[in-house]
C-alpha cells in the first residue's frame, strides 16, 4: 500500500482553494478565484481564472495581494473584481475579457449621494 505519513505544514503551504466561480451571461466562460498561502511572507494570495472548458484556464490577474469576487458585466465583455494589490485596501477593477486591460475605480460613499464611481 506504500508509505503513509501525516499531514504536515509545509502541505498546507501546497493546497490551492477555488471559489466564487461566475458563469459568463453567454453560458460559454466563467471567472473564479484561487487563493493559496505563500510560505515565506506566510499571507494568502488569490488570483482570478478564466475558463472556457475548450482550452487550459488562464490566469488573468498577477499582482500580488488578494484578487477576488469576480462579477461579469451583464454584456459579457468586462470582468469586474477586488484586489489588494501591494497589501492596500481593497480597489475595484475593471478588465476587458477578452484584451485583459486595466482599468480601476475608486467607490466612494456619500450618505447624501450613495455609492459613487471614479475612474483613475
Amino acid at each position: 500500500m506504500g508509505n503513509k505519513r501525516g499531514y504536515s505544514v509545509s502541505d498546507l503551504f501546497r493546497l490551492k482553494s477555488v471559489s466564487d466561480p461566475q458563469v459568463s451571461p453567454d453560458g460559454r466562460r466563467f471567472a473564479y478565484t484561487v487563493t493559496s498561502i505563500d510560505e515565506h511572507s506566510d499571507s494568502y494570495h488569490s488570483a482570478i481564472w478564466l475558463a472556457d472548458g475548450s482550452s487550459e484556464p488562464r490566469q488573468l490577474t498577477h499582482a500580488s495581494g488578494l484578487n477576488y469576487q469576480p462579477r461579469w458585466s451583464p454584456d459579457g465583455q468586462r470582468i469586474a473584481f477586488l484586489s489588494t494589490r501591494a497589501h492596500g485596501p481593497a480597489q475595484l477593477y475593471l478588465m476587458a475579457a477578452r484584451r485583459f486591460r486595466l482599468h480601476v475605480f475608486h467607490v466612494r460613499f456619500s450618505s447624501l449621494h450613495g455609492p459613487r464611481m471614479d475612474k483613475r
